[in-house]
């Protein structure tokens, strides 16, 4: 909310840009910016389509509107209610103001189709929130599927959007109130994370309401933030400039513009980030040249344009200008090329608009108005530190250039098609080089990635049970490094007690800003079962028990096999132990078994092959072997139980089909007591 307020009746139709104009690959989203709806009733379209010009917006400052990526409107907001593009209402009671200085603006996930608009309460009410609420676009549908969930409070009026590095999600930004804390939150394919990057950076605007009514507004490619001060008089830092890390969400203060000595409201980079225009409210236009680079900021130059009037909010538009209104005027005032610092271009009256104009315009994502020659995107698997690349370019390349490496190391990989997915075997920080080619055009983008540790998705490791009765205490422990933590019961650190049966979830946001969750259950269980007992016939191992209807057999103490049956065929000599199961009992486990021996290994060194076929059989099963010699042969059902016995020196055929299906364990003993197993599955 700002002291000038006014009431804004305006029904505007530019004749703009064809809606026929394909965007460029780089800017899938360059239509979502073409209408503004704000004031009472404002309707500025810069893509002509058929959609009226009448809407139901009477809002002081708090605008912002969502288009589909043909400029098609879909909903727009005053921070308190939410149309569609018939004026319906979607939703209304929400937690904002129409009052509330760029206090409204929408995020949207192609992926799953989910808008969210991000919403503030204005200065001066109590708890001062931020918020948002999330909607679900469908078959020409809109769905509210939750609305005014807090993400903090003590907030400042202002909401900044921008795309992260990757151009797949998002970061929204606002700042606290009477503090100089900025919280960056993190949108990934239509889910925020609730733990926000906070950075304590530039100057303390102080505690009153009218001090928390500033512009924040990024740079279109967004590594810069600006943040103007309406308490100029008091706080001589004037605006200042950020350094945005799009990777990380972190932010620092890099530079200040001082000398400014009246409020200042707009604050706006041109499109090609060069330029800072800044309106003092009721004085002059200030712009500035803008040098940035690694170490420092340079402001080479300044200008000051007498504007009559009180200027209000500025916007870029779809056409790379600049526009902003004059309190009380009927028009928009427009900078035609706000890229080019001598020749910009003022006109006064840009926009001609029927009734006097007011202090806010629409809020967007600002990395809608970037256009870069060369861009590519990014999709990071943290579970297998997989990254999937696609390159983009505005001139139709024909060949592609993707090079990779460790900072500081050789290139470690090369690719030459348009989209990869490269997989990296080592952790740190990576950079990525990306060529697109068109003859003798080569145009480069640079990013730089950090890899951080693979993630396990079963983090907290298996469900398990306790004895009905038995008091436990089982330590769940979460990744450590992460950004945040967040479980069932909303506690944030890495490790969770867990002292009663139940389901416990844990959901970790990683460095890079992955979200995973894992779940574990914990239940009671009849400790009634017995201790399995082991023993051994020739190379199986057996267990008697009556009870259990599954047997988990280990070796080496690791997991080996799960059996229904309760024996083991041995391949392999080891460490030998069996849990009994039964569902809603407690798993009993036996002694350990040692295996030293298997006599299977002695009939190999002597040669003697003795092939059993087929496997699974139907109806017999052949026993065939390459030396002859006398042979015992037993034929053992899942129970341990002989079904069959017989003696012979020669190749044999043994009928099955009076036996029900089963597994079966077939036993060779020749007259040195050698033995051979094997198990014959009969259908």
């Amino acid at each position: 909310m700002r002291k000038l307020k006014c009431i804004l009746i305006i029904c505007f139709l530019f004749k703009g840009i064809s809606a026929h104009v394909q965007p460029y690959e780089t800017n899938k989203d360059y239509f979502r910016t073409s209408q503004w709806i704000f004031g009472d009733n404002n309707h500025v379209q810069f893509v002509k389509n058929n959609q009226s010009d009448s809407f139901l917006i009477n809002s002081i400052e708090a605008s912002a509107v969502f288009t589909n990526t043909d400029g098609k409107m879909v909903l727009y907001t005053d921070g308190v209610t939410v149309w569609d593009s018939s004026n319906n209402i979607v939703t209304n009671g929400l937690i904002g103001n129409n009052s509330s200085s760029m206090g409204a603006v929408f995020s949207y996930s192609e992926k799953d189709s989910i808008v969210l608009l991000f919403h503030t309460n204005y200065s001066l009410s109590t708890n001062k929130e931020f918020a948002y609420s999330k909607f679900k676009l469908s078959n020409n549908s809109i769905k509210l599927i939750s609305k005014n969930n807090i993400l903090n409070t003590q907030i400042s009026e202002p909401i900044a959007l921008i795309n992260s590095a990757d151009n797949i999600n998002k970061w929204v930004i606002c700042h606290g109130f009477d503090n100089n804390l900025f919280y960056a939150y993190h949108i990934t394919d239509g889910e925020i994370s609730n733990c926000a990057e906070v950075s304590a950076a530039g100057s303390v605007n102080g505690g009153s309401a009218f001090a928390s009514q500033f512009d924040l507004k990024f740079s279109n490619n967004g590594e810069y933030l600006l943040k103007s001060n309406l308490n100029v008089p008091i706080n001589q830092n004037g605006v200042e400039i950020f350094k945005f890390d799009r990777n990380s969400g972190k932010i620092q203060k890099v530079f200040y513009i001082p000398g400014l000595t009246y409020p200042v409201i707009g604050v706006v980079f041109s499109p090609n980030n060069k330029n800072i225009f800044i309106c003092e409210r009721d004085k002059d236009l200030n712009i500035y040249k803008f040098f940035p680079n690694d170490s420092a900021l340079t402001i080479q130059s300044r200008k000051k344009i007498k504007i009559d009037g009180i200027k209000l909010e500025m916007q870029n538009t779809i056409d790379n200008r600049i526009a902003f209104g004059v309190l009380d005027s009927n028009y928009l005032t427009v900078i035609n090329y706000p890229d080019n610092y001598v020749n910009y271009n003022l006109q006064i009256k840009g926009i001609q608009v029927k009734n006097l104009t007011n202090n806010g315009l629409p809020n967007f994502n600002q990395s809608y108005f970037y256009t870069p020659s060369i861009d590519f995107t990014y999709n990071y698997d943290c579970i297998s530190n997989t990254i999937k690349f696609d390159g983009r370019d505005t001139f139709s390349a024909i060949s592609h250039n993707w090079q990779i490496k460790k900072t500081g190391k050789a290139i470690e990989a090369t690719y030459l098609t348009k989209n990869i997915t490269h997989a990296f075997f080592d952790t740190g920080n990576y950079e990525i080089r990306y060529i697109a080619i068109k003859g003798a055009r080569m145009d480069t983008i640079i990013k730089s990635i950090t890899l951080y540790p693979r993630i396990s998705r079963s983090f907290l490791g298996k469900d398990t049970s306790y004895a009905v009765g038995t008091s436990f205490s089982r330590i769940l422990k979460a990744p450590s490094g992460m950004h945040c933590y967040n479980w069932q019961d909303s506690s944030s650190f890495s490790t969770f007690t867990a002292d009663t049966t139940g389901v416990f979830i844990s959901t970790i946001t990683s460095q890079s800003f992955c979200a995973i969750s894992d779940t574990v259950i914990i239940t009671e269980c009849i400790n009634d079962l017995i201790v399995p007992i082991i023993s051994r016939s020739r190379d199986s191992l057996y267990v008697a028990h009556q009870l259990a209807d599954s047997f988990i057999w280990y070796k080496n103490n690791n997991l080996y096999k799960i059996t229904k049956v309760p024996f083991l065929a041995l391949t392999d000599t080891g460490v030998y132990r069996v849990e009994a199961a039964k569902k809603g009992h407690c798993n009993r486990s036996s002694a350990n078994f040692d295996i030293n021996k298997l006599n299977i290994h002695l009939i190999s060194h002597l040669g003697n092959d003795i092939k059993v076929f087929p496997n699974p059989s139907n109806d017999d099963i052949n026993i065939v072997f390459s030396q002859f010699g006398d042979y015992n042969i037993c034929i053992y059902n899942s129970l341990g139980q002989k079904i069959y016995e017989g003696n012979t020196n020669a190749n044999i055929n043994i009928s099955l089909l009076r036996f029900p299906a089963g597994v079966y364990s077939v036993q060779i003993i020749n007259l040195k007591q050698q033995q051979f197993n094997t198990i014959i599955l009969k259908e």
